[in-house]
């Protein structure tokens, strides 16, 4: 993991996790696993609903990010009202935490 991931786990007061069992699952395609489509209608406003702004974008890690909101692909999102919610959900939460 690198510094930059470690620092966000810790600003979102996270620890690292590591898997005991290789074979344990991903959550499949309820998370963006391919490139992130900044152009979407609705990539925006999940970035303003995270309430993160780094200093330096383009060395973000924008699919670490991506997978420790749990971000669905944006295509679902869009037209998934429950998934929609439950995302919304944890950008709250996750924006709430004392840094």
């Amino acid at each position: 993991m690198s510094p930059s991931q470690l620092a966000m786990l810790k600003a979102m007061d996270l620890s690292p996790m590591r898997l005991r069992d290789a074979g344990v699952e991903s959550p499949g395609d309820a998370v963006a696993t391919g490139e992130i489509d900044f152009d979407h209608p609705l990539f925006a406003a999940v970035w303003r609903a995270s309430g993160l702004d780094p200093a330096r974008p383009s060395e973000f890690d924008w699919m670490a990010w991506a997978r420790a909101v749990e971000l669905p692909a944006l295509d679902r999102l869009a037209r998934d009202p429950q998934a929609k919610r439950l995302l919304w959900r944890r950008l709250r939460a996750l924006r709430g935490r004392p840094a």
